[in-house]
């Protein structure tokens, strides 16, 4: 992976660890599985969390996490 995407996993991971009672490892396992199916993880919360009368309740396909 690039630096940038690995700094990117990192923060999530360290965002992920004070949300939440969780270690560092399983802060960063939990960073690295989202990063790596962001592909199926972005669609799944994008019409999960869309309004039920929304017009763009279908995601579109530039999503990206961040």
């Amino acid at each position: 992976m690039q630096a940038q995407q690995l700094s990117r996993v990192m923060y999530a991971s360290w965002r992920i660890q004070r949300k939440g009672q969780l270690t560092r490892s399983g802060a960063l396992s939990q960073a690295w599985q989202m990063f790596k199916n962001a592909d199926l993880l972005l669609p799944f919360l994008y019409t999960k969390y869309s309004k039920r009368n929304s017009p763009n309740k279908e995601p579109s396909p530039n999503l990206s996490i961040f």
